[in-house]
């Protein structure tokens, strides 16, 4: 199986798109556009209103996931654990997904991709 094979079974594994469902899950990883290097991981960005409620769901969720770690600052928070080897890294602010600059980087990405035709 490719990388881009395996980061989606990590994603299914992990149920991370459905347990933070409530807080508009992207995934925004160069994995998934073929731009990945070595050491990329799969990236989400979410949005909540309300980090100490995400905090702690996302804690709920994933504390017993390996390498597990948690960091909030006053207007965002990044939650990482590991799926089937990968590094999974969950950015959340009060800023809405679609706005996001990850979001906006990796949609650019993609197009740019699709248009040059070296998209998955």
């Amino acid at each position: 199986m490719n990388k881009h094979t395996l980061a989606k079974l990590a994603l299914e594994n992990s149920q991370v798109l459905a347990l933070l469902a409530q807080f508009t899950p992207e995934v925004v990883s160069t994995i998934f556009v073929d731009l990945d290097t070595r050491e990329s991981d799969i990236d989400i960005v979410c949005c909540s209103q309300d980090l100490q409620t995400f905090a702690a769901h996302f804690t709920s969720c994933f504390s017993q996931k390996d390498g597990f770690r948690l960091k909030q600052t006053g207007d965002y928070c990044v939650g990482r654990f590991v799926q089937n080897s990968f590094d999974i890294e969950v950015y959340t602010s009060s800023v809405p997904v679609v706005i996001q600059a990850a979001y906006c980087h990796y949609q650019v990405m993609l197009r740019l991709c699709r248009l040059g035709g070296e998209c998955v």
